[in-house]
This record gives C-alpha cells, sequence and structure tokens, in this order.
C-alpha cells in the first residue's frame, strides 16, 4: 500500500509541474478553431490567433480529448519563446481533471493507510 501511496503521489507531482510550467511559460490569448485535425491520440486543433499584431496560423502542441468546433474562439496559452508552439485551455482541462483524480485517489489512500489502521 505505501508503494502504491509513493507512486500515485508521484503522478500527482508530475502532473502539478506539468501544468505550473505551461502556466507560467506561456503567454494566455485567444485563438479561433480554422479546423479540427483527427490525431492518433485524441484531437488537435488547427488554430488562427494574434499576438504583437502578427496574425498566426498553427497547430496544437498537445492533443486533447473532445473536439473543438471549427469557426469557434478559445482561450490558448502560447510559448513565450515560441509563438508557433501553443496549448488550448481544453488540454489544461484535461490536466486540471487528472491532478484532481489522482490527487483524491491520493488523499483516499492516506485516510485509509493511515488513519483508519
Amino acid at each position: 500500500m505505501i508503494v502504491e501511496i509513493g507512486m500515485f503521489s508521484g503522478f500527482t507531482l508530475f502532473f502539478v509541474v506539468w501544468y505550473l510550467s505551461i502556466k507560467i511559460n506561456s503567454i494566455k490569448t485567444v485563438g479561433m478553431c480554422k479546423e479540427n485535425l483527427e490525431c492518433y491520440h485524441g484531437n488537435k486543433g488547427m488554430f488562427k490567433y494574434e499576438i504583437e499584431g502578427i496574425q498566426h496560423y498553427s497547430c496544437e502542441k498537445k492533443a486533447h480529448y473532445g473536439k473543438c468546433k471549427a469557426g469557434k474562439e478559445y482561450t490558448i496559452y502560447v510559448n513565450k519563446n515560441n509563438y508557433d508552439k501553443f496549448v488550448s485551455e481544453k488540454f489544461l482541462g484535461n490536466l486540471k481533471f487528472m491532478m484532481l483524480f489522482v490527487g483524491i485517489y491520493v488523499i483516499i489512500l492516506c485516510y485509509s493507510e493511515f488513519i483508519l489502521t
């Protein structure tokens, strides 16, 4: 049981660090989905967005679960160093869900191991 707690705590820490690295190294902006691309691991969108007066067209850096609708505006996080790499708010939502799910599981495991026994 201790090994499971350590393993899932490591997963939670990994998701938290991944989420924070995206949030810290990104600029929040709005992009319009031009096209939905079917990918091997989920879906990616082709987005049109503007930063510092320059129009950019690019595909998402990471795939997410669920489809982006073409013609709809989404909040995206563009990398500060390379404006062609970004992730959508939908991907960050999936990441938040995984942090919450695994974190609650770790709390339940800790409670059952250390409090109930």
